[in-house]
């Protein structure tokens, strides 16, 4: 007997549905695992270190646990003991951090979830997709930098996991005296290791009263909440006298305290303008992040396949949810006005930390991190809204496919992450190629170089890591400013004057100024490299103080970079331009003639000309007259770096002794770079 394949896709098709139907909050956990996966993990082997991760291991790296007390301590004073107890288990290795980072990520989402659908279970499959909002949360950006964030993550876990306990409280009325303390354990944890999340406690007496409502016996129902919520509402109020008066940390104190005290009706009118700021920004302009798709033709494949996935796995949930429980979609205009309201209380209690400290919003890395404070919030109130907006037979396409956008966002957030890491990495490759080794006490500085997702605390990290004396990890040797970050360090530029920062004792006078961008090779710099085209004022400012002979040549020692920097890279333009450049730097004209030509030779040239000015001083040097006026023909013809030649001619000219033939090839710069490139 024959079995007809359209019948048996349909058996198949309808025994997955009951199946999910069945066992909703099973598949819920898996299919959202399955999508945090797509979205954040894909890539999770090919990124790096951002933020302030690398100071982060760092720290550990150079002496173990006990120096996250003092590198945290004095702002973390209670969260830095987090690092403390879980930094041996993971050490310093990035990838079981990503992982850390990741799992507590989606066991708070699943908490979300068990929480909510606990308070109101006739809505289920809304709760289902509110919980994927807060998991895919487009405004939340730096779910690449986890050694940092996996406090925020596991603080978070701790006090939705009070929340939960809780629950099961009232409901069970068992154990009584087991659960408790635990469940006050967990909120003295998410209050006190970070204050991220202290205003999400304010929503517990909201989860205690729908629980109460759920009870046959709803008798004295307010005297309850009070008998509930108290022994929370007395760790909440340590939590607060702490924070105002004995914490050292005392960030938020004294912001409040000056503006209530000082003008306090200008203080409050700031106070509700911010407020509509972050709501403006967290609440509505963040969801318009997801509408961004990718360029090329090999990311466009895989967003449209972790796209495609992602609804395919929701729609199926959806599907089966609502074939049996019409209740768990969206329901009336009633509770999805309840949901709104739910969700505007959490986004303005939560809040509370980040507007007393007066901390800046942003939809840009590093300046979105508070985002994490509002994302229940702000995924209540936007389920909310589009079920109010839509009607209900599309929902379930429209949610699902908005879920599987938003993790293809978030797919891409990561995928620029990866990109960032190989410019990181091949910068500090090409700065062990052009500077093989640097005398302790030098300082790097720099204002531009082609990649921003990481702190100058991190690179000063990564420079010290990698070129560090191994028989002295805990050593500063180094130091690595952001010029215009570090502006009090530098003391307006004047040259001989001492720096002194954490382990770091140096001199201005001993600096190096670095330089680079996506397109071209990192450069050294010194006082002639003044007109090089796009140096900011700060960068120009800092030449000045540039000592190329920071740089050891000929070490003694060979730097060993560490595994995270990845092999080695191919020897293309960038290889032959930094070592061409150090030899330069030591008049080894012969040298650098012979890396500019085998680069030649190789077929590598520069993305532009002011990348030839050591190869063609190099062979006007050895007057190799042909190669020379190759040279100079390629650089004559590049507008735009006429003024740049200028003091690099004068310098080379005083100081090198030419053939007459060379020095007509020299006359020939010289008047390139006296044009003026608008006649």
């Amino acid at each position: 007997m024959s079995i007809n394949p359209k019948e048996s896709g349909i058996y198949i098709k309808k025994r997955i549905l009951d199946e999910i139907d069945r066992h909703p909050d099973l598949f819920f956990a898996i299919f959202s695992f399955i999508t945090a996966f797509l979205s954040y993990a894909v890539l999770m082997t090919q990124l790096g270190l951002y933020g302030d991760d690398a100071n982060f291991l760092w720290a550990y790296h150079r002496a173990g646990p006990a120096e996250y007390k003092l590198f945290l301590g004095w702002n973390r004073e209670i969260g830095y003991l987090f690092y403390q107890y879980i930094s041996p288990f993971l050490q310093d290795h990035i990838l079981a951090w990503r992982i850390l980072c990741f799992i507590l990520r989606w066991v708070s989402t699943i908490l979300v979830y068990r929480i909510l659908k606990k308070s109101y279970p006739d809505n289920g499959l809304f709760i289902s997709w509110i919980s994927m909002f807060f998991l895919l949360y487009p405004g939340f950006l730096e779910q690449s930098i986890p050694v940092e964030f996996t406090l925020h993550f596991a603080t978070l876990c701790f006090l939705l996991s009070s929340f939960r306990i809780t629950q099961h409280l009232i409901i069970r009325q068992r154990r009584y005296w087991i659960f408790l303390p635990i469940s006050l354990v967990l909120e003295f944890l998410g209050l006190f290791l970070i204050e991220y999340f202290v205003g999400l406690e304010f929503f517990r007496p909201v989860l205690i009263w729908t629980m109460l409502s759920q009870i046959n016996n709803q008798k004295d129902k307010l005297r309850k909440l009070i008998l509930w919520e108290f022994p929370y509402a007395a760790v909440l109020l340590t939590f607060i006298i702490w924070r105002a008066f004995f914490s050292q940390s005392g960030y938020i104190q004294p912001n409040v305290v000056q503006g209530l005290s000082s003008q306090p009706l200008q203080y409050i009118s700031e106070m509700l303008i911010k407020v509509f700021h972050y709501f403006k920004v967290a609440a509505f302009e963040a969801w318009g992040l997801i509408f961004r798709f990718p360029n090329g033709q090999k990311t466009m494949i895989f967003y449209l396949v972790i796209v495609f996935c992602t609804f395919l796995l929701f729609y199926l949930y959806s599907s089966s949810i609502r074939s049996s429980h019409s209740k768990s979609m969206s329901g009336s205009d009633r509770a999805n006005f309840r949901f709104f309201l739910i969700g505007l209380f959490c986004f303005l209690v939560s809040g509370i930390p980040a507007w007393s400290a007066g901390l800046q919003l942003e939809l840009s890395l590093f300046w979105d991190r508070i985002t994490l404070s509002f994302i229940l919030g702000a995924s209540l109130m936007f389920g909310a809204v589009l079920s109010l907006l839509i009607r209900k037979k599309y929902q379930p396409v429209l949610f699902s496919l908005l879920i599987a956008i938003m993790a293809g966002y978030q797919f891409l957030i990561q995928n620029q992450f990866r990109k960032d890491w190989t410019i990181i990495q091949n910068t500090f490759w090409q700065l062990r190629w052009r500077a093989p080794d640097i005398q302790p006490g030098t300082m790097l500085l720099t204002d531009q170089l082609p990649f921003n997702s990481i702190t100058d605390n991190s690179l000063n990290a990564l420079l010290n890591w990698n070129y560090e004396n191994p028989q002295h990890p805990d050593a500063e040797p180094y130091k690595f400013f952001q010029i215009s970050a570090r502006m009090g360090y530098l003391q307006n530029f004047d040259a001989g004057k001492s720096v002194s920062h954490n382990d770091f004792e140096g001199n201005t006078s001993d600096s190096l100024v670095i330089y680079g961008t996506p397109s071209t090779c990192l450069k050294v710099l010194d006082k002639n490299d003044v007109n090089l085209p796009f140096l900011n004022s700060v960068t120009r400012q800092s030449l000045k103080l540039s000592n190329p002979a920071r740089i050891i040549s000929e070490p003694t020692r060979e730097i060993q970079f560490q595994e995270f920097m990845g092999v080695e890279p191919p020897h293309t333009w960038c290889y032959y331009y930094e070592k061409g450049e150090l030899a330069a730097q030591n008049k080894n004209w012969a040298e650098t003639l012979a890396m500019g030509k085998e680069a030649m030779a190789n077929g590598f040239y520069p993305s532009t000309t002011v990348e030839l000015k050591s190869f063609v001083f190099s062979a006007l040097a050895e007057n190799d007259l042909e190669t020379a006026a190759l040279w100079t023909d390629q650089i004559m013809r590049e507008e735009g770096n006429e003024a740049f030649y200028q003091k690099q001619i004068a310098a080379f000219a005083k100081e090198t002794t030419l053939s007459k033939e060379a020095s007509l090839l020299l006359d020939k710069l010289i008047l390139y770079s006296q044009k003026n490139p608008d006649d």
